[in-house]
């Protein structure tokens, strides 16, 4: 690609590289560096010999940001057109979940908690979302006066101890947020699964972290908090289908040899015990968790509809062997 050429004239819209670093998240001597090795830009120089950076600067280098943090070398990068860097852009987030979008057109609420969190003060606008609040750890949040109330909490920190639980549950009941993400690497198991336990939303991701992920999680969370409307399943509100076969009339039928050169009876036996397995499943978590009773009933009510269908698959096998029992 062929960068233009520095000159001397004042356009009117350029910034300097403090103002690059804050915009992008990336660090001056990281601009520097692609900058100087790469070719990444080719910013004007004053009479003083100040670098000052344009627009198309900016857009450059949060497009290769953007494309570094989810997985491409700035080598291989560096030298596209703003054309060419847009279009790798649609194409990685064309790989990742859908972006929350809220009805009013209201930001989500970020709540950041650690050091390590660049990737989201950078991203925030490509989760639509705004840093409400930014502590270098949860001792620091919980020791400020005041802490506003977000949408989605992230924590990163290094070690999980005893004494975590209680104080990320007062961060999160103070700032009211109902999903957070918690980055850590070494915890006990005692302590990862009172963390668990005690605070609802919470997801637990073991360090290292790669910046597709994290940016994946939150998307994630920041969905579920206005979940999309669910398809009817089979059979809409109809009363769950009573099975046709009980269990060990299932065990039976699974290890029957038959005159049949394939094993179709003893396949569909086990397939119909699967099904009807994951049905009991999807029916206790109807009562376990409130916030997703929506969710498995639609599950519960689908399973049960394909577990009839088969069990009637398995009955006209059975009844042209002269198995039915």
């Amino acid at each position: 690609m062929k960068h233009r050429k520095p000159t001397v004239q004042k356009t009117s819209e350029e910034y300097g590289v403090a103002a690059l670093a804050l915009q992008t998240g990336l660090s001056i001597p990281v601009i520097r560096m692609w900058e100087r090795r790469y070719q990444a830009l080719a910013p004007r120089r004053t009479a003083t010999n100040r670098r000052l950076y344009s627009a198309e600067d900016l857009a450059r280098l949060l497009l290769l940001a953007k494309l570094t943090r989810h997985g491409h070398a700035i080598s291989t990068i560096a030298q596209l057109s703003l054309i060419e860097l847009k279009q790798r852009s649609e194409a990685v987030e064309a790989l990742l979940p859908p972006r929350l979008r809220s009805g009013d057109g209201e930001h989500q609420r970020l709540f950041l908690v650690g050091t390590g969190l660049d990737e989201l003060r950078s991203d925030q606008r490509m989760l639509e979302g705004q840093v409400v609040a930014n502590f270098t750890g949860l001792a620091e949040a919980k020791a400020a006066s005041k802490l506003p109330q977000a949408d989605l909490l992230v924590v990163q920190t290094e070690n999980l101890f005893g004494e975590t639980v209680a104080l990320l549950r007062g961060v999160v009941k103070r700032s009211k947020v109902r999903r957070t993400i918690l980055i850590y690497h070494f915890a006990s198991s005692v302590t990862t699964v009172a963390l668990a336990r005690g605070i609802g939303g919470l997801c637990l991701l073991r360090a290292p972290v790669s910046a597709s992920q994290l940016w994946r999680e939150c998307v994630v969370g920041l969905n579920s908090l206005s979940p999309q409307a669910l398809p009817v399943p089979p059979g809409g509100s109809d009363p769950i289908p009573e099975r046709l076969y009980q269990n060990e009339q299932l065990e039976r039928m699974s290890h029957i040899s038959t005159a049949l050169k394939c094993e179709c009876p003893s396949h569909l036996a086990e397939i119909v015990q699967s099904f009807g397995a994951f049905e009991r499943y999807c029916q206790h978590c109807e009562d376990r968790n409130p916030e997703d009773a929506r969710l498995h009933d639609f599950l519960h009510r689908t399973t049960a509809h394909v577990r009839r269908l088969m069990e009637e698959a398995l009955r006209h096998v059975t009844r042209f062997e002269g198995l039915e029992c």
